[in-house]
């Protein structure tokens, strides 16, 4: 008996399989996108020998791939991924526990106070690009406001003991005004932890 509505263009087991099959990618750190699954549909249809006369050219529709991603959406959901080399995703866990033992043994004898933890993170003033409404057929879209792409590092570091450093700022500019440096880390002179970077 089939169901209601508009007919599936994929078997429940090929539907299943192409899920299998990007869960495996995403798991390899080759993640598909909706575009991705839309080819991959295609070139299965194609290779079957199937002809979905609501695609253009065999080719599933941008609406196709939301209602797929409904039916499926205990499997598979759409996330933003973060980017990493191939050194770094090549890390196994025995590599990270082999450093964890030789880090042991060479701070064995180390006092707390001088082991340090340092980081820095950069704070950009750059909005980025969104995706808008605007009329059919405009090539060049801009949309205006105001911003600098600045950007401002901020260095921190702790030691084993739990003593914290106040945070030092590196920011470009040609000054350093008093006003930056008021109400900062108690009785800790923040003219000392403020550079400007010219």
């Amino acid at each position: 008996m089939k169901s209601q509505g508009g007919q599936r263009a994929l078997s429940d087991e090929a539907e299943k399989y192409i899920i299998k099959y990007i869960n495996i990618c995403s798991e390899w750190g080759y993640p598909f996108d909706t575009y991705d699954l839309r080819i991959i549909i295609k070139r299965y249809l194609d290779r079957v020998g199937i002809e979905v006369k609501k695609f253009k050219n065999n080719l599933p529709g941008v609406v196709y791939i939301e209602c797929f991603l409904k039916r499926h959406k205990k499997e598979i959901s759409e996330r933003i991924s973060q980017n990493i080399k191939r050194s770094r995703a090549a890390v196994s866990p025995q590599i990270i526990e082999e450093y964890f033992r030789q880090l042991e043994n060479s701070l064995k004898d180390v006092p707390l106070c001088n082991i340090v933890n340092y980081d820095e993170s950069n704070l950009a003033d750059d909005p980025g690009k969104k995706k808008v409404l605007t009329k059919r057929g405009v090539k060049y879209l801009e949309r205006v406001m105001n911003h600098t792409k600045s950007s401002t590092s901020l260095m921190m570091a702790a030691f084993a003991d739990g003593t914290l450093l106040p945070c030092y700022v590196v920011y470009k500019a040609g000054n350093l005004y008093n006003t930056w440096t008021t109400n900062g880390h108690g009785g800790r002179d923040l003219e000392k932890v403020m550079g400007p970077m010219v």
